[in-house]
């Protein structure tokens, strides 16, 4: 979302555009890990295949750079939860609250913001409490969704 505040129409197209490619540079290093797995662990099980970065890290580091990668991995996963919660009590608010009710003020919309954050977090400790069986199984779910969000979004954007 952070793209949207260019200052012109071709900083947001160039930048649009370069957000693309994002997803391809950031799906290069759990590639070449599962890779490294496979080496490491060939008869890795699927559910274990799932820790794998902690136990790439405890195989071939020290436990001092393990505990410090964890830490990284563990505060940028927290930090992404984060915004996203805060994104989603915002949109939720913006664009479904706001549009029905027009006089409300700044103070009330913070309010529904912040509950609809307790909700969503909520339903993410649900679906923790009874996980997935392996991320493989959630990226699955998470396709199926987009590709039937896919149609709509074509037709929204014509």
């Amino acid at each position: 979302m952070r793209f949207y505040i260019a200052k012109d129409l071709d900083k947001l197209k160039k930048s649009a555009l370069l957000y693309g490619l994002i997803p391809l540079f950031i799906s290069i290093p759990p590639v070449i890990i599962g890779v490294l797995e496979h080496f490491s662990f060939p008869d890795l099980d699927k559910k274990t295949s799932d820790e794998i970065l902690p136990v790439m890290l405890e195989k071939h580091t020290s436990d001092w750079f393990a505990a410090l990668v964890m830490t990284g991995v563990l505060a940028a996963f927290m930090s992404t939860l984060d915004s996203q919660l805060l994104a989603l009590g915002t949109i939720v608010t913006r664009d479904f609250v706001l549009p029905f009710k027009k006089k409300m003020g700044l103070q009330e919309q913070v309010k529904i913001g912040r509950i609809f954050v307790i909700v969503f977090a909520l339903v993410g400790l649900a679906i923790a409490a009874q996980p997935f069986d392996a991320i493989d199984d959630m990226g699955k779910m998470a396709f199926r969704g987009l590709a039937v969000l896919f149609p709509v979004t074509l037709a929204i954007l014509r």
